[in-house]
Order: C-alpha cells, then sequence, then structure tokens
C-alpha cells in the first residue's frame, strides 16, 4: 500500500496498491490498483490497473506489487512496481493531467528484482530515484531519471560480501538535497531470524553514498505474525520498516517486534507482547538515537511514521490488544499516536481503523499486505491501510478486505 500527496495542490492524493486477483482459494496472480482523490481524501475514484507489466492491463506477469508513489515539484506521479522476483517497472502520469493519466510502464531494471522505493526529487523537475535490491547479488540499486521516467540510469548504492541489502526505504530530507536510504541487511538467503538495520545517504543526487552504519538489531522482514490462540502462522510480513522526514534535516525509523518462537525462529511467539520502536537522527541520518519503545500487551505488526507540517510524528501500526481467550474472532485494530517532543513519548493512542476478524482476512486472502501508508496532509496525517470485514466496516462481497483512507489531525 502507498499514498502520496501533491506538494502543490494537497487536495489531490493518489493511492495504490497490490490486489489478489481470482476467488479466495483459488487465486491467478496480483495486479497493481490505483484510485485518486480531488478532495483531500474524503472521497476516492473507482480503482483502475496500472499499466503494463501485469497480465490483466497489457503486461505478461502473473504477480506485479510492491508499489510506491510520489510527486515530483511540477505534479507528476511516479508509480514504481516490481514483479515477483522480475523486473521494476515505472509508470508516470505527466504534469498537468488530473485525475492521473497513466503512461505505459517503463523497464527501470530486468533482472531479477524486489522491494522498490520511488522517490521524486523536490527541486528538480523530471528527476526521481528508485532503489531496490538485486534479488541475485544481493546489491542495493538506485535507478535515477532525469526525464520524467522515460529512461533510467542503474548504479549500486551498497554491495555486501555475503549478504543481502533488502527493504530499502529512502526519502529527501528537508533540505531537499539529501538523499537518505534505510534498509535491512541479512545473510544471502535472509533465512535468520534477525536483520540488521542500517542507513547511507548521498548529497549529491545518488552518484556517492557514505558508508552504511547501524541503526538497530529487528527480526527478520520474514518474522511472521501469529494467532495467540492457536498460533497459526498469518501470511504478512510483519517487521518492514517505516522512514519519515521531519524538520532541519531530522529523520525517524519505525519498526515493530516481538518474542521470537523458540519452535519456529522466524515466527513472533504465541502470545507474544508488542513493541513498536521509533529511532531518530538529527544529523541527515549519520547517527541515530536508541529507540522509544511503545509497549503493547499482544503482538504489533506493519509500523508507519509520518512527521506533519508542525513538527508532530504520528505513528500507527496493527495490534492484537483487543482480544480475549474467549473471543471466537481475532479481533485487529489499526491504531495512531502522536509525539509532540521529537519521539521521545507517544501519546496514548486511539483507533484509526477496526477492529476487524485477522482470521477472517486469513481464510480469504492470507493477507493485509506487506506495509500500510501513513503521510503528511495539510492539519495533520493521511493514512491508508486495509482491514477486514467487521460490522462497523462491512467489505463489499466477496472481498474478506478492503482499503480504507483516513484523515488524523495532527
Amino acid at each position: 500500500m502507498s499514498l502520496a500527496v501533491d506538494p502543490n495542490n494537497p487536495a489531490h492524493m493518489v493511492a495504490a496498491w497490490m490486489q489478489v486477483m481470482g476467488s479466495p482459494g483459488a487465486e491467478t496472480g496480483t495486479m497493481t490498483l490505483t484510485a485518486s482523490s480531488s478532495d483531500g481524501g474524503s472521497t476516492w475514484s473507482p480503482p483502475v490497473p496500472a499499466p503494463g507489466g501485469q497480465v490483466c492491463s497489457g503486461g505478461t506477469l502473473p504477480d506485479v506489487g510492491d508499489p510506491s508513489l510520489s510527486f515530483g515539484p511540477d505534479g507528476r506521479v511516479y508509480l514504481g512496481r516490481n514483479a515477483l522476483a522480475g523486473p521494476v517497472f515505472m509508470t508516470t502520469s505527466p504534469p498537468g493531467t488530473w485525475p492521473p493519466q497513466w503512461t505505459p510502464a517503463t523497464i527501470v531494471d530486468s533482472r531479477a528484482d524486489d522491494s522498490d522505493t520511488v522517490v521524486a526529487d523536490p527541486l528538480s523537475p523530471g528527476t526521481a530515484y528508485v532503489t531496490f535490491t538485486n534479488l541475485s547479488t544481493g546489491a542495493l540499486m538506485l535507478a535515477t531519471t532525469h526525464d520524467g521516467g522515460q529512461t533510467f540510469a542503474v548504479t549500486p548504492i551498497d554491495q555486501p560480501v555475503d549478504e543481502s541489502d533488502v527493504l530499502s526505504r529512502m526519502v529527501v530530507l528537508s533540505d531537499g538535497k539529501t538523499l537518505l536510504n534505510v534498509f535491512h541487511r541479512c545473510p544471502l538467503a535472509c533465512q535468520a531470524p534477525s536483520h540488521d538495520l542500517y542507513a547511507t545517504r548521498s548529497t549529491d543526487g545518488g552518484a556517492s553514498w557514505s558508508t552504511p552504519s547501524k541503526i538497530a538489531t529487528v527480526p527478520s522482514d520474514g518474522a511472521k505474525i501469529v494467532d495467540p490462540q492457536n498460533g497459526n502462522e498469518f501470511g504478512s510480513d510483519g517487521a518492514v520498516s517505516s522512514l519519515a522526514a521531519g524538520p532541519n534535516n531530522s529523520a525517524y525509523l519505525a519498526w515493530t517486534t516481538c518474542t521470537l518462537s523458540q519452535v519456529n525462529p522466524l515466527d513472533c511467539a504465541q502470545n507474544s507482547p508488542g513493541e513498536v520502536m521509533v529511532a531518530s537522527s538529527a544529523d541527515s541520518g549519520a547517527t541515530w538515537s536508541s529507540p522509544t519503545d511503545v509497549h503493547r500487551p499482544a503482538e504489533t505488526f506493519q509500523a508507519n511514521v509520518a512527521v506533519a507540517a508542525n513538527g508532530t510524528i504520528g505513528l500507527t501500526w496493527y495490534d492484537f490488544t483487543d482480544n480475549s481467550s474467549t473471543n471466537p474472532i481475532l479481533p485487529t485494530t489499526r491504531w495512531l499516536a502522536r509525539s509532540d517532543d521529537g519521539g521521545k513519548t507517544f501519546s496514548t493512542s486511539h483507533v484509526l481503523g477496526g477492529p476487524f476478524d485477522m482470521r477472517a482476512v486469513h481464510n480469504g486472502s492470507k493477507e493485509v499486505g506487506d506495509y500500510q501508508s501513513l503521510v503528511p496532509a495539510p492539519g495533520g496525517f493521511e493514512a491508508a491501510f486495509t482491514l477486514g470485514c467487521s460490522a462497523s466496516a462491512p467489505c463489499q462481497a466477496p472481498d474478506p478486505a478492503d482499503i480504507f483512507a483516513a484523515f488524523a489531525g495532527s
């Protein structure tokens, strides 16, 4: 799930997400859908498939996902996607067109790649950056375009030895010039129960990068959340990190953690408490604070962080704190907390969406996705996330889950 707001007209928003094709139990692949809003997220257009790559919109690949959106300073919208262990694609909507009018997809890199992140240069119309992992070498790569996404130059950011740099997240800091990239580093096959988070930065448009510095050790991105009552594994990844830029070249990084199972160290332990962790940097990502721990009594997963215009930090996540051992369903809630002191403390959280029954989502599609989205918007934050069916948020049959957007003031 990705969400972007036009910096020149914040009423314009675009969302993109990965949609499973076929009926539950008979899935035929995945595609990327997009929707737009012209009124600041109050209403949204019907979803349409992003062109190219995927079978349903003129391509040949059955699984295309990991959408990433970014607005350029001229109003151009960039949408990156990648096929499952396949090429990275770029689709754009040219300046001056609204709602988005997507161009045919351009191949950014044709190798076996994963986890693309797109960032438009806020000072240079037509310039954008895409980071991704080359799965065959484990290298963290950068693709740069200066012609609005028509052509790309691909160069390595980091090439570890016998390791992989995966799940990169990139932002442009408040000076408009510094690129900050945070990624997970793991053994080449990435089957270890924990990864290390590293940061690297560039001040010359990605031509050179600082030596990566370690931020923290976190659970593997493949660490699965489990049902607290029966220990069954859910399909969604829980530990993907989220990166946000703040004022004065500050940055904030959020992730979730849990006690890992002794039986399967790639799973959270059954009935494990959870933590939402937030680390900050005041020097363009060169050094990082010890993380603030937002403790929860149940498993947490899929955190997002964003910084509002007034400096308030927003933090969202899912957890199972509404569950009880006698509950016939597994209530799952999307929460929001705020910090007004630079991430040192966070307010009492409140419900952003839900609760919904995670078991029903699992039985229908096995996924709420691998990541959700939270971005600054006028007066606060706009969030886009997946909710399963519930009495308060019924889904459109036969889907076990739908995409929602919500505004939260800062």
